[in-house]
């Protein structure tokens, strides 16, 4: 996906929305450098995967 089209996915997003997403990326981003997840993981499916353990009523209220 371009960087302009995911921005303007990002920018149609309501504000709790763009939280969420802001949160993913920094827990991408910290989560990379640190290395905790097994060589067998990507590292994105890796945060992917906390983060889904971390905010599971806001995905559910994001899938309504």
């Amino acid at each position: 996906m371009a960087t302009q089209t995911m921005t303007e996915l990002v920018a149609s997003l309501s504000p709790k929305e763009q939280e969420a997403v802001r949160a993913l990326v920094e827990y991408i981003r910290s989560s990379s450098s640190l290395s905790e997840a097994p060589q067998s993981q990507s590292p994105f499916i890796a945060a992917a995967q906390e983060f889904i353990r971390q905010h599971p009523d806001l995905l559910q209220r994001l899938a309504q």
